[in-house]
């Protein structure tokens, strides 16, 4: 089976997943979730790539942005293109975000 991508743009929760060793102290807070996840892509069920904060899809949905990035982001919802394609599932819009 082909490993779910999941789009970051965060590197430090990058680097925390692809980590071998334990988390440190300052983690330990979601360290559960942390070997949860380094557990899914050990196994090959996930694999976490970096994107660019510039691209992430779901940002007009959890972050402040000015009225330039706002519509940018939703145009192609309104037109029903995303990514470019009509329906496209393969850009980083249709993923989940490992920080979340």
């Amino acid at each position: 089976m082909k490993p779910t991508t999941v789009f970051e743009d965060n590197q430090a929760a990058i680097a925390l997943v692809n980590a071998e060793s334990a988390t440190q102290s300052r983690t330990k807070h979601f360290d559960v979730k942390i070997k949860y996840v380094r557990e899914q892509r050990s196994i090959g069920l996930i694999k976490v790539t970096y994107c660019s904060t510039s691209v992430m899809g779901a940002d007009f949905l959890t972050k402040p942005l000015g009225a330039a990035k706002f519509a940018s982001m939703t145009e192609p919802l309104a037109s029903g293109s995303v990514g470019g394609h009509q329906n496209d599932t393969s850009g980083p819009a249709h993923h989940v975000r490992a920080d979340q």
